[in-house]
């Protein structure tokens, strides 16, 4: 092994000393001596901060008159060179002067002193001295690793005022105090900032788990130095000093004001949709197993029970349904439909508390459609006067035919040879054909007519034959069917409708008789109510995942109202700038695409200035410069905002335009959507935070405990891909002796030319970066040409690009570049993040190669 080159300076009186020890040093085997030797402390001038000397060797023999000289000379030495002294025992004076300084010495008898002896002592001196070195620097980086975490590290007293013995520097931005403020008192305690309120139970949660040796979490109110309050989370631990035996808790304080907002809102928007499901005029509730686990107000009033009178009881024991039989089936019905399509709904009976029964149609739909054990959400319609009003018409149908002709709901009938006998007025109000049109026509000519001028949507020869069995069939005396549809009305549109068809028996023979009435509105009702369902489940099943949400809410506005196409498209942080994250319909290849609010919302309001129609700059943005001749009648973007945030953009194209009603359900489901994508997005940015704050606690970790500087950079790296979503990354290395950066750790490469390996300094995009010290910034490559790297982009298949320099101490170290295979917009803490991993990454290249120097210097 070869001996490390040490500077040693001998000061003694006695030449043949000086000979002596001169001729130890030269034969060691360790050390490789440049031996200076001083007969007096008094012609001695060293400028210590310069750290001339490795080892000093102080022989005082002959130098009894000098003590006060070389004390005072040694008590400049502080930690930074090693002083052997070499003394004779009596010399007490002397060494009660010297016994308290701060330098590394020590004191051997002269009568001890032989060759092994002296070398052995200076080895241990030396190692001794790296140790403190490497200590101290070890603390210092501690020190600067705690000025960088966005909390307060602290160690306090477990005594009643919480005294604090120690606290990191973000106690400033946490409490605005300054740690000189807080520890043992100065100008306040930590335990007065606590909230009056949440003091004693502060003391007690900590003292419990104390006392159960356990580590304690807590979340508790302070008021700071302004008298702000903010909400904090707390979690420590206790020790025992081992000095002194005293008990210590420590630990670290963040501020979570912000998560605990978040919280509150979303409590608040919970309770908002908790008053429309207790308010709403429709029975509703959860069931699981056939256990009723939830009810609305309006279900308990309609039914006659006490709300504890159904929770917790099964659907079977409260004989809501008339007859066991009549239970059996509708269970069996909703069961297969649930199997099938995750949701039903059918008319029935249900029976109420003192024994009335009532008609309702009642939609069943599964929370979680695949799963067969979730919960299931009904919807209950009271529709008993409209079943009553069937009733009453088939009883008085043959009394009196002014009724039918004065009801609200159309009334045809046909004989037994399907000749068309009766077309009331609300018929002619409801359908665009004229009453004189249609008496005495055959049944089977009206529905070829109807299917021919597109008044009705059926399937005409299915048509005829359904009509021709039940005519035909003189057997049958009694006959009833439903038949729902879209029918073209007077005023030109389509509307949903309802068909009752059913036979009444007259002295001359069967008559088949139908009730149409427009249940275009209830229709619409029964979509909007099972939406609002549907969007209910997803906010809470999904109210933590955006994407999940704007899936869905697309799905239901696509399925709701018969869109051609849906786009939505997501902003950060108030930015003019979003891109579209969500498309149904045409445009697949928009994704990504990047959208202006401005060109896109501050046109002509269609509603309410929460609905606008789409410009010509904002449909360039779908359609491009040249549209197509035949585009969606109807164009419009609803903006997503909650509070003065932007959150997104939802863009309708359909072929027909939309009612006023259309317009306000639009704007309702608007305010909900904007409402849980903004929670969802608040509790993402919280989460992701948290995330990248273990990210660099791995880093910190990785840069105490290793000196393997590929290894270090590739776990930076490998947090790089992780927390930013970086398609490749690398980590490049300056060789000041060759000019060159060198690859240090790298992903996302598939293989790397050799003229890739090695890059030079002033002939590449990250040397340009390390010269100018100046990060570089590029989402998107095909707007911005950049030197010496678009082959090495290209070759690759990335689109974005961000580097920066990694500078340590004033020097340049390297840089990290971080790859993107689609253009890529980040937010502010997306590159806040990027330049944490550059500073941790400086750092650590500066740590290890500190640490490779100081080795070579050793074996040397």
């Amino acid at each position: 092994m070869a001996r490390q080159l040490t500077k040693i300076l001998i000061i003694t009186a006695n030449k043949k000393n000086a000979e002596k020890y001169k001729s130890f040093l030269k034969k060691s085997k360790s050390i490789k001596p440049e031996i200076k030797i001083e007969n007096s402390i008094k012609n001695l001038i060293i400028d210590l901060n310069e750290s001339i000397f490795d080892f000093l060797i102080f022989d005082m023999d002959g130098l009894n008159d000098e003590i006060n000289l070389i004390v005072d000379f040694l008590s400049r030495l502080d930690d930074k060179t090693p002083c052997m002294i070499i003394a004779d025992r009596n010399l007490k004076t002397f060494f009660e002067k010297i016994i308290n300084q701060n330098f590394l010495f020590n004191v051997i008898p002269d009568d001890w002193v032989d060759r092994e002896f002296f070398e052995a002592t200076i080895q241990r001196m030396l190692r001794l001295q790296k140790k403190r070195k490497e200590i101290n620097e070890l603390y210092r980086a501690n020190e600067s690793l705690l000025k960088k975490i966005p909390g307060m590290v602290f160690r306090r007293k477990d005594d009643k005022q919480g005294t604090v013995k120690y606290v990191s520097d973000g106690c400033m931005d946490l409490t605005g105090y300054t740690s000189a403020d807080l520890i043992d008192n100065h100008f306040v305690s930590y335990f007065d900032l606590i909230y009056p309120d949440d003091r004693e139970t502060v003391r007690d949660s900590i003292k419990y788990q104390i006392e159960k040796n356990e580590q304690y979490q807590i979340t508790y109110r302070i008021l700071d130095a302004q008298g702000r309050l903010k909400w904090v989370w707390e979690s420590g631990n206790v020790f025992q000093a081992l000095d002194s035996g005293k008990w210590f808790i420590e630990g670290f304080i963040m501020d979570i004001s912000e998560h605990m907002m978040t919280m509150e809102k979303l409590q608040k928007n919970q309770n908002q949709l908790q008053n429309i499901y207790d308010h709403v005029s429709v029975g509703l509730g959860i069931v699981q197993k056939r256990i009723f686990v939830e009810v609305n107000d309006f279900f308990c009033e309609l039914f006659g029970y006490q709300r504890s009178e159904i929770i917790g009881h099964s659907t079977s024991t409260l004989s809501f349904h008339p007859t066991e039989e009549d239970f059996n089936l509708i269970g069996r019905e909703n069961a297969e439909n649930l199997e099938k399509e995750g949701y039903c709904s059918n008319y029935t009976k249900l029976k109420r508390k003192d024994g009335k029964e009532l008609d309702v149609l009642l939609t069943v739909s599964r929370i979680i459609k695949d799963d067969k054990d979730s919960p299931v959400t009904f919807a209950i319609l009271d529709i008993t006067k409209q079943t009553e009003s069937k009733r009453l018409l088939e009883e008085s149908e043959e009394k009196n035919r002014g009724i039918i002709r004065h009801m609200n709901e159309g009334v045809f009938l046909a004989d037994e040879n399907g000749i068309v006998v009766e077309w009331s007025d609300a018929m002619e109000k409801l359908i665009a054909i004229p009453k004189d049109e249609v008496l005495g026509v055959s049944f089977y000519q009206l529905i070829d007519r109807l299917a021919e001028m597109a008044i009705i949507k059926i399937d005409i020869e299915k048509g005829k034959q359904f009509l021709k069995g039940i005519i035909e069939d003189s057997t049958q005396s009694r006959f009833d069917k439903t038949w729902e549809g879209e029918m073209l009305t007077p005023q030109g549109d389509y509307r949903y409708f309802q068909t009752e068809l059913f036979t009444i028996n007259t002295p001359n023979g069967n008559r088949l008789a139908a009730i149409v009435r427009d249940i275009d509105d209830q229709k619409r009702r029964e979509r909007e109510l099972q939406s609002l369902v549907n969007l209910a489940s997803v906010i809470r099943k999904f109210s933590n995942d955006v994407t999940s949400i704007r899936q869905s809410v697309s799905d239901i506005l696509m399925s709701l109202l018969g869109l051609d196409c849906i786009a939505i498209a997501a902003f950060q942080g108030n930015n003019d700038l979003g891109s579209i994250v969500e498309i149904r319909g045409n445009f697949d290849d928009k994704i990504g695409e990047t959208v202006s609010w401005k060109n896109c919302v501050n046109q002509r309001p269609l509603y309410n200035d929460s609905v606008y129609e789409m410009s010509e700059s904002c449909l360039e943005q779908f359609y491009g410069l040249e549209k197509p001749s035949e585009i969606p009648m109807t164009r419009i973007s609803i903006p997503l905002v909650n509070g003065n945030n932007r959150i997104g953009i939802v863009f309708l194209f359909h072929k027909k335009a939309f009612s006023e009603h259309e317009y306000r359900l639009l704007d309702a489901l608007a305010n909900i959507v904007a409402s849980a994508l903004s929670q969802a997005l608040l509790f993402e940015r919280t989460e992701l935070r948290l995330k990248r704050l273990e990210s660099l606690h791995v880093i910190d970790q990785a840069i105490s405990g290793l000196f393997n500087l590929d290894l270090t950079n590739r776990i930076i790296l490998d947090q790089a891909k992780q927390q930013l979503g970086a398609d490749g990354g690398d980590i490049l290395i300056l060789n000041m002796a060759t000019n060159m950066m060198e690859y240090s750790a790298n992903f996302g490469f598939d293989q790397l030319d050799l003229d890739e390996k090695r890059v030079h300094l002033s002939r590449s995009m990250a040397g340009q970066v390390l010269l100018t010290r100046e990060p570089c910034i590029v989402p998107d490559i095909g707007k911005t040409e950049l030197p010496f790297i678009m082959k090495h982009l290209q070759r690759h298949g990335f689109n974005a690009y961000f580097s920066y320099p990694l500078v340590a101490k004033g020097e340049p170290k390297g840089v990290i570049e971080i790859y993107m295979q689609n253009p890529f917009h980040p937010d502010t803490e997306w590159l806040n993040f990027l330049q944490s991993l550059a500073t941790h990454s400086s750092i650590a290249i500066d740590n290890i190669q500190l640490f490779e120097k100081m080795q070579s210097i050793q074996y040397d």
